[in-house]
């Protein structure tokens, strides 16, 4: 082997080692704030972030990070609407040089989720109205303004292959509705959910933000349905986002119709349903 040759391999080798340096110098500070900002965009609430460790696993660079938080929206004190006690996932080296990184697996452990509802206020319904802004569809009928492109999010885009769930927990908080006073615990199953459909809001590959508020989304609709266990069917609309005017109303048109005979029920059916068609054919 020439000195020459000898001597290009010591370079390629030194910018490799330099590159990797690089990378577990600056990817945690980088990931600490994608974080932050990831919630911010696609929830709307503040995150704390504990603490986070890299290390290299052959073409891999392992990422850890330990007590993740998403706080509450303002008006709401105590634990934080979700926690993530630890993520850990796997980035592929040599995408950390493109505009999406690889990511062959994400696992969250000891995740929490808190459901807070005192009376009309709901710690996570802001959250929720946040995240279906953010998929809502363009309009069909309206031409798509090519000069503004749809912002994708901060940070880079992510080809994550699998978001595995474990020890999943959610407390359910409902209280200032008449007598009411719910404070229950349960436990999900793990699971892994679903990512063929998350994309970014230009039809891209997702970012974080899309990642997250995907997260959350799947989180509250498993918590509704162990909640069914807690809470009154009545009151269930509230943890899917109806307001305490809806139910009052709902509920007032239902004892109405109760009072009245069936063959007037149907008669105001009637009623309601021909209207419904004149107004349709006006339009």
């Amino acid at each position: 082997m020439s000195l020459r040759l000898i001597k290009n391999l010591a370079i390629v080798l030194l910018s490799l080692l330099c590159l990797l340096g690089l990378a577990l110098s600056i990817i945690p500070g980088r990931a600490r704030a994608l974080l932050r900002e990831s919630s911010e965009s696609a929830l709307g609430v503040p995150a704390t972030v504990g603490t986070l460790d890299t290390s290299l696993s052959g073409s891999n660079l392992d990422l850890g990070i330990v007590n993740f938080d998403v706080q509450n929206p303002a008006g709401f004190d105590g634990a934080p609407l979700l926690h993530l006690g630890r993520v850990t996932c796997n980035l592929r080296l040599p995408s950390l040089l493109t505009g999406t990184v690889g990511v062959d697996q994400l696992v969250v452990e000891n995740l929490r989720l808190r459901i807070v509802q005192e009376g009309s206020r709901s710690n996570i319904a802001p959250l929720l109205k946040k995240i279906a802004q953010g998929l809502r569809d363009p309009n069909p009928d309206e031409p798509e303004d090519q000069s503004a492109p749809v912002d994708p999010g901060p940070g880079p885009r992510l080809d994550l292959k699998s978001l595995t769930l474990r020890g999943v927990g959610i407390d359910l908080e409902l209280t200032g509705l008449g007598n009411l006073n719910v404070q229950e615990s349960a436990t999900l199953p793990d699971w892994t959910l679903p990512l063929e459909g998350v994309r970014a809001p230009d039809g891209g590959a997702p970012t974080l933000d899309d990642i997250l508020a995907h997260l959350l989304d799947q989180l509250h609709a498993r918590a509704l349905v162990a909640a069914e266990e807690f809470v009154p069917k009545e009151l269930l609309p509230l943890l899917h986002g109806a307001s305490t005017e809806d139910l009052i109303r709902d509920g007032l048109e239902r004892e109405l119709l109760d009072l009245l005979p069936a063959n007037a029920r149907d008669e105001l059916k009637g009623k309601a349903a021909k209207k419904l068609r004149g107004l349709l054919r006006d339009r």
